[in-house]
């Protein structure tokens, strides 16, 4: 779970850069963006669901805060993007899914912290 965590964070580092140097997105790059996104939201709430649901509280030490709080930078960072820089190039109601998706992530990381 923690290689997942961290697999998708380095994607989602590399799609906001990638994202960045786009100024149109073609259907392809839009649909592989959006998988990528959906894919991270997913296997966050995966991680964050079983660390939180099954970790032991005696084993909840600095390693789980630390992955937590890394996982919850990254899906701000992710919100943020999603909502400044990629909102005009991926249709509104993919827009909308994404959001409630990263903000369900949020409201468990913060939960989990």
């Amino acid at each position: 779970m923690k290689d997942q965590a961290n697999k998708a964070v380095q994607d989602l580092d590399q799609t906001l850069k990638d994202a960045k140097k786009i100024d149109s997105l073609s259907s392809d790059a839009q649909n592989k963006l959006v998988s990528g996104m959906k894919e991270f939201a997913s296997v966050a709430g995966d991680v964050v669901k079983h660390m939180a649901e099954k970790q032991p509280e005696s084993d909840k030490g600095d390693g789980y805060r630390s992955l937590m709080e890394t996982s919850n930078k990254a899906t701000a960072l992710f919100f943020n993007e999603l909502q400044n820089s990629l909102a005009n190039k991926i249709p509104q109601e993919t827009v909308q899914e994404l959001s409630g998706q990263l903000q369900g992530l949020q409201d468990g990381l913060n939960k989990a912290i």
